[in-house]
């Protein structure tokens, strides 16, 4: 309620932003840092080229590899479409973790969600 339709998807880390106007942060480019901001921009490309498993892979032990996981995964359980083999099924994006995120309370959730969409 209230909020932008320019949103933009920030991770707190030591980043450095050109900021053109204070008033205005949605044009702002990062100059500086961004490690999980560049991964997310490379998540959204591979999203759109259907290479997430690819992304995930190449990203196994970082947070926006389990956050798009995460996503992928209720994307998937909501369509009928046949994505394709570079795209990935849920068990194979969740294995291309790395155990540390597999362990995390949010990887545990992801695969119960797995579970449970093959029980269906």
């Amino acid at each position: 309620m209230g909020g932008s339709a320019n949103l933009k998807k920030i991770f707190l880390e030591d980043v450095k932003l050109d900021i053109e106007n204070p008033y205005n942060l949605e044009p702002s480019k990062v100059i500086g840092g961004g490690v999980y901001l560049q991964q997310l921009k490379d998540a959204l490309v591979a999203l759109r080229n259907r290479k997430m498993l690819d992304f995930v892979k190449q990203n196994a032990d970082s947070p926006v590899a389990l956050i798009e996981v995460g996503n992928a995964i209720k994307f998937l359980s909501l369509s009928n479409l046949n994505l394709g083999l570079d795209f990935g099924t849920p068990t194979e994006l969740y294995g291309a973790l790395s155990t540390r995120l597999k362990q995390s309370k949010e990887g545990l959730g992801i695969k119960e969600t797995i579970d449970n969409q093959g029980k269906k």
